[in-house]
């Protein structure tokens, strides 16, 4: 039984899967159609403990790369607001977008 939960765990580690479950959640939920187009990823934390993301192009897949998973959900909701041109609002929500997401010009990072 031991050896089968570090297999598990250590496929888990390896494929990154337990990233931002929390976070793959929300963009199932705001962007259910898209949701596939991204890919989570961590980032070691800067010396100075604060938080930052990272936005990158990689293929047809946009990558949202965080120090925490607030800062993956953040990294999203730039995206979206930035390069994605959608409005997340308590006034309403502009959400049409086309079947492919716009393309990451060049790295974006952030400190949040």
């Amino acid at each position: 039984m031991r050896m089968r939960f570090l297999v598990v765990l250590s496929f888990l580690v390896a494929t990154n899967l337990h990233a931002a479950p929390g976070v793959r959640g929300l963009l199932e939920r705001v962007v259910p159609r898209h949701s596939a187009q991204f890919v989570l990823e961590d980032l070691p934390a800067p010396a100075d403990g604060s938080e930052c993301f990272e936005i990158e192009q990689a293929g047809d897949r946009i990558v949202l790369r965080g120090t925490t998973p607030v800062a993956q959900a953040s990294a999203a909701g730039w995206y979206l607001r930035h390069v994605a041109k959608a409005e997340l609002s308590w006034c309403g929500d502009q959400l049409r977008l086309p079947a492919t997401l716009p393309a990451v010009p060049a790295k974006i990072e952030r400190k949040t």
